[in-house]
């Protein structure tokens, strides 16, 4: 009797490790891994084309689910407005730009927006008036999940987006004819996010089923 029980505790512990090593074979867990451009972008005068480099996913981490992609750019502008007009003439006048990012396949397309702050102005018949350096930024984010997509960003080089820049002045005015213009200086920078799925590797669930059997040997040595 007592080396029935002493087998069937056998039987029910190697019944239990075979659920634990199966449970443990087909999980997954979710990790994410960043990468920031390798090839940030300096102050350039506008407008101008440009690409931003980012290391591709490698699929030896685990399976690509989720791609996130962000893309900052900021501008340095100086305005002129110009009354040409008899009469008086105020109002405010921004520096516009829009920074456009592409995949090489044309997947997706990001576009930070950008205002600089107001320059704002009283001119008399003729006055012209500069403004000071204005600074601002902006961020246009994503996330993709498509197998196109993933598949594009996945590699083990690197993936080139694509950066067109489009400048303009927008002026609000009262009174006179005004000709406003524009000096402007952007840069910009990116991140990618790889949202994945691990599964543990073949060689881990064999040293843990040895740790595990040789765990079941020395309790079956302890009970004898």
């Amino acid at each position: 009797m007592k080396m029935l029980r002493k087998r069937l505790v056998l039987v029910i512990a190697i019944g239990l490790i075979a659920i634990g090593l199966i449970a443990i074979a087909t999980c997954s867990f979710a990790a994410t891994v960043s990468y920031n451009t390798s090839t940030p972008i300096a102050y350039s005068t506008t407008d101008w084309v440009n690409a931003l480099m980012f290391q591709q996913f490698n699929t030896a981490l685990g399976t690509l689910t989720q791609v996130d992609l962000s893309i900052t750019s900021a501008i340095q502008t100086t305005l002129t407005v110009e009354n040409q007009a008899d009469s008086d003439s105020s109002g405010n006048a921004k520096t516009h730009l829009t920074v456009t990012a592409i995949d090489p396949n044309s997947l997706l397309t990001l576009v930070p927006n950008i205002y600089s702050p107001a320059f704002n102005y009283i001119l008399t018949p003729w006055q012209v008036a500069t403004s000071g350096l204005l600074e601002n930024n902006g961020t246009d984010f994503g996330s993709w999940t498509s197998t196109p997509i993933l598949t594009e960003f996945t590699g083990s080089g690197n993936i080139g987006i694509g950066l067109l820049t489009f400048t303009e002045t927008v002026t609000a005015n009262t009174g006179g004819n005004t000709v406003s213009s524009q000096v402007t200086d952007a840069n910009a920078t990116g991140t990618v996010t790889y949202h994945y799925e691990v599964v543990p590797e073949p060689g881990s669930i064999l040293v843990l089923s040895s740790a595990l059997i040789g765990l079941l040997g020395f309790a079956r040595k302890r009970k004898n």
